[in-house]
């Protein structure tokens, strides 16, 4: 797919860079929108410089042009994937509505095979995270010229360091801010292929997304953040579900599987906006094994489905 816009590109620091200077907050950078810039950095704690890499905000027809569906499509603010320019995830500002009658917050590109998020990570940001975790903790040297592929490629390599999958840019970008690092996926079986999903099969390794198969699970720690559903929301049934199925799978592929859990706020960016940075980490330190995850969480389920309609959704494992 030939896309209308491209991301930002990223320089070296030997090269000549037009990357704007990072502003402070609400000042409007000339690629993203002053509404659009306080709702990710006000409404959801990410800092300027994450803001300033990884989103652009589009008009209607630009965005139009980009979903592809012909259908017209409000103005908005679009988030790309850093290993691939034809991956992307657009909010608009006037959601639209689906074929269920429910508001859609985000699009995603017509036949879009696409489903696994990368974000673009600052120099300074990423030479932290990657002295910050793993077996080589406070040893390796600082990189002037450290790219987002270069920062991917290290951490898919070292299994010595943690990673978190959760569903959204936005949230994914929220983990970075707490130097946690984060995968997004754009909806909560991203880490399967379409046909994968479309056959109800969850657990074969055959069946896992081309676009994580260049990361090395074997032995790695995990997270799982997905929103916090209460107990009796509509949402809740399914993201207990999702998330089961999820630290069974990474479980199958030999990760060590935890999943993050916390109360007061829906998703970890409301977290760490509502709660403050110190809750986050709370969070992860407290982060369950899949093993207690998947105990607690079936029996969550039980309250919800009948013990056949359980069996069947569990009879992949």
């Amino acid at each position: 797919m030939k896309l209308s816009l491209l991301p930002i590109q990223e320089k070296s620091n030997n090269q000549s860079s037009q990357l704007i200077v990072i502003p402070e907050k609400s000042t409007k950078l000339s690629h993203v929108e002053i509404k659009h810039w306080d709702e990710l950095t006000k409404g959801s704690g990410i800092p300027a410089d994450l803001v300033e890499l990884n989103i652009r905000s589009i008009n209607g027809k630009e965005a139009t042009d980009l979903i592809g569906t012909g259908k017209n499509v409000s103005s908005g603010w679009v988030q790309y994937c850093a290993l691939n320019p034809e991956s992307f995830l657009f909010k608009p500002d006037v959601p639209s509505i689906g074929k269920n009658g429910k508001s859609v917050k985000y699009l995603n590109a017509k036949d879009s095979k696409h489903h696994v998020m990368f974000p673009f990570i600052p120099v300074k940001l990423g030479n932290r995270l990657l002295k910050s975790w793993g077996d080589k903790v406070g040893t390796r040297k600082y990189d002037e010229n450290l790219t987002s592929k270069s920062f991917w490629n290290t951490v898919a390599k070292d299994t010595s360091i943690p990673l978190v999958l959760t569903e959204g840019g936005k949230k994914a970008m929220a983990c970075l801010a707490t130097d946690r690092i984060a995968i997004a996926m754009k909806g909560q079986y991203s880490y399967l292929t379409p046909k994968a999903k479309r056959d109800g099969k969850t657990l074969a390794k055959d069946i896992h997304s081309d676009e994580l198969a260049f990361i090395d699970f074997s032995g790695r720690e995990v997270f799982i953040a997905l929103d916090n559903d209460t107990v009796g929301s509509t949402a809740y049934p399914a993201t207990r579900l999702a998330i089961s199925k999820m630290a069974a799978h990474f479980s199958v592929l030999k990760a060590r599987v935890r999943v993050v859990t916390w109360t007061g706020s829906k998703g970890i960016d409301d977290l760490l906006v509502d709660q403050g940075k110190d809750a986050v980490i709370d969070a992860f330190t407290n982060a369950q094994d899949d093993s207690e995850s998947m105990d607690s969480y079936s029996r969550d389920l039980y309250a919800h489905y009948t013990k056949t309609d359980i069996q069947c959704r569990f009879q992949v494992y």
